[in-house]
């Protein structure tokens, strides 16, 4: 039995899924599991991704018959991969793109999840690079990039693998709750530059997130302010003040404003480039209220935060209290405070 895609029919045995009586195939069984469609721009041409075949297929765009298909190892001999993979497999993909086309070879990329949840193909997921040559019918293994664990990350489902302008790529696990980006080295070797996870990476699933993007952005909230906590170990140390601004991207600078009471007026006390998320400035003496003004490269005020009053920590949290900050647990806080 077959199934029709494009102009052309996809046997159902060529999917790696389990499979029973044809009406549960039918009604039960993505028995190909398309997951991805990508336009070639050289030739109109469709890449089509079958989770469940473990395939690629190059769909004309005119007629809609199959150009090629590959699949790394081939699962049916009536159907076999019009390429030979050369020293390496994928199953259970996502997210085939094109990259580069010629007369005589084509470059994509997958995002080769190397699992269904029941089988695998390799003991971990990574993004893949590959060059087919139509001429030669070989398919040639350009470069991978992995999760930066030991014995990195399998994903059983979802994930994609995002290439940037600068050669970057950029990596969401799937099932897994990690987001990750790489590198080419002077060698071509692709070194990790940021790895974030969301869950713990040895329970799959419970976080997850079908794909994941890298672009470049800016941002001044339009309904939020500075968040600022103002700490002082006694009343007459030195003032350090924490200030953030969730999704600000255009902060170049802090400006700190301090008043003894509301009702006087604020009076500056210090500047302070911003320092990556969180950015802590040292006063020269103890103030009771505190303001910050959050600058623009250009100098431009692009927002003030609230008043914030000053903790200063009771005698029974002293002792877990330093210059900068008290390291005690909410409970002990609450108690102390």
């Amino acid at each position: 039995m077959s199934v029709e895609m494009g102009g052309h029919h996809v046997r159902l045995s060529t999917t790696c899924e389990s499979l029973w009586s044809t009406e549960q195939i039918l009604e039960l069984t993505h028995y190909s599991h398309i997951n991805s469609v990508d336009k070639s721009t050289n030739t109109g041409d469709y890449l089509i991704s079958a989770r469940h075949t473990s395939s690629l297929y190059s769909i004309n765009a005119s007629d809609q018959s199959i150009i090629w298909r590959l699949s790394c190892p081939g699962t049916d001999r009536s159907q076999p991969s019009d390429f030979e993979c050369q020293g390496f497999n994928f199953s259970s993909q996502h997210d085939a793109r094109f990259r580069s086309e010629n007369d005589t070879h084509t470059v994509i990329s997958i995002f080769d999840n190397a699992s269904n949840g029941l089988n695998k193909t390799a003991p971990q997921s990574c993004g893949m690079v590959i060059s087919l040559d139509h001429n030669e019918g070989t398919a040639t293994l350009v470069s991978q990039t992995f999760a930066p664990l030991d014995g990195g990350i399998l994903s059983d489902s979802q994930a994609n693998s995002h290439h940037l302008a600068d050669d970057h790529v950029f990596h969401g696990w799937g099932s897994i709750g990690a987001i990750s980006e790489h590198a080419p080295d002077e060698n071509g070797d692709y070194q990790t530059v940021l790895f974030v996870t969301f869950a713990d990476v040895t329970k799959p699933g419970s976080v997850m997130n079908y794909r994941a993007f890298s672009y470049e952005w800016q941002s001044t909230p339009s309904n939020t302010k500075p968040n600022v906590y103002s700490y002082a170990q006694n009343d007459t140390a030195a003032n350090a003040i924490y200030v953030s601004w969730n999704g600000a991207t255009t902060v170049a600078n802090w400006n700190f404003y301090a008043a003894d009471a509301i009702g006087e007026e604020f009076v500056s006390i210090g500047s302070k480039g911003k320092e990556g998320f969180e950015t802590m400035f040292r006063a020269e003496a103890f103030h009771r209220w505190v303001m910050v003004e959050a600058v623009g490269p250009d100098g431009t005020s692009l927002r003030n935060s609230s008043f914030q009053p000053t903790f200063v920590p009771s005698a029974s949290l002293v002792g877990a209290c330093d210059e900068l900050t008290c390291l005690i647990s909410m409970d002990a806080w609450e108690e102390g405070s």
